[in-house]
């Protein structure tokens, strides 16, 4: 019996933690762990201005060839 309560305790965590990660990606959170920005949680919007000099741009580009090769 004990090792059921635990199972369903982890199962419920787990449950918990797969639906705050989709709840934050909706809300436009994301995590950056990559040295291309400062290491932290960053809140994506969209501009309603054009961009200008200095401003964090996230993009995510197709997966083309020409960006492939850019990659390389």
């Amino acid at each position: 019996m004990r090792r059921r309560c635990a199972m369903a305790l982890v199962a419920f965590a787990a449950a918990a933690l797969v639906t705050l990660a989709g709840v934050a990606w909706l809300g436009g959170l994301r995590v950056n762990l990559t040295r291309s920005y400062p290491l932290g949680l960053w809140r994506i919007e969209p501009l309603e201005r054009p961009a200008q000099v200095g401003d964090l741009i996230f993009i995510c580009p197709p997966d083309s060839p020409a960006f492939r090769m850019a990659r390389e």
